[in-house]
């Protein structure tokens, strides 16, 4: 599984900790050690979004986090994704996370760690040919054949997965839907219930209060040496879409 974390708010002074936290565990992580996964590392690209007052940059490349240099994103909306890519996926800057696509009333950036089953998507979206693309983007396209909200649209693809039985293993998503109407950011999360899968402290998300932001994040991140200490931690619930603005995390069915 991938690393990554979404966080909102006034981020400014803690993110270079929690960048170096990210960085930290994609180049050694030990939880993914004691999977008996060699190497223990995230290695197969990495990318982010940000979006503040009228700001948008979305950036994905295949060099490894940890050989990249340090970033400055503006206050607001941010998402950073380690690819450690499943075996026989494609590599490559175009199957870095956040995936990205958009309609006529929202752009949507997708982070995404664990695994749908690709070929039952594929079939699904009406995709033959399935070596080039991974599991997410197929997700996300079907995620926006869905009509609505995001929260109506993530909820709806979700939906689809379980009725279908394409739960390969426990996915994590989060997921940044920008309106186009009046430029409106949302940041949502999930992650699913222990039953659609192997269940581990590394396939947890954890929800993090810090000073003027909150964020979600994968497992071994919050257990770096580099993470931010005077934060407030807890497991997020399973099975529920949430949603996360700049005040609080706030739940939704």
């Amino acid at each position: 599984m991938c690393r990554m974390f979404g966080i909102v708010g006034d981020f400014q002074e803690a993110f270079p900790d929690l960048f170096n936290a990210l960085q930290d565990v994609a180049r050694h992580d030990p939880l993914l050690e004691l999977s008996g996964n060699e190497p223990p590392r995230h290695s197969d690209g990495w990318g982010y979004v940000s979006s503040s007052s009228g700001s948008l940059v979305h950036f994905r490349t295949a060099n490894p986090i940890y050989n990249s240099g340090p970033i400055d994103p503006e206050n607001g909306f941010f998402i950073a994704h380690a690819r450690k890519a499943s075996p026989s996926e494609p590599l490559g800057a175009t199957n870095s996370h956040p995936y990205h696509a958009s309609d006529e009333t929202m752009e949507v950036y997708l982070a995404h760690n664990g695994a749908f089953e690709k070929r039952g998507l594929a079939d699904i979206i009406g995709i033959k040919e399935t070596e080039d693309q991974t599991d997410s983007e197929f997700f996300l396209q079907l995620m926006m054949l869905q009509k609505g909200t995001l929260m109506q649209r993530l909820g709806g693809a979700l939906g689809i997965i379980r009725q279908h039985r394409l739960l390969a293993g426990t996915p994590n998503l989060i997921v940044l839907g920008i309106r186009k109407d009046n430029g409106m950011p949302e940041l949502l999360y999930y992650t699913a219930a222990p039953n659609s899968g192997v269940y581990t402290e590394y396939n947890r998300l954890y929800l993090v209060r810090g000073n003027g932001w909150t964020g979600v994040f994968s497992s071994s991140i919050t257990g770096s040496e580099f993470f931010p200490e005077d934060t407030e931690k807890e497991v997020v619930r399973t099975g529920v879409i949430l949603s996360l603005d700049t005040r609080m995390a706030t739940e939704s069915k």
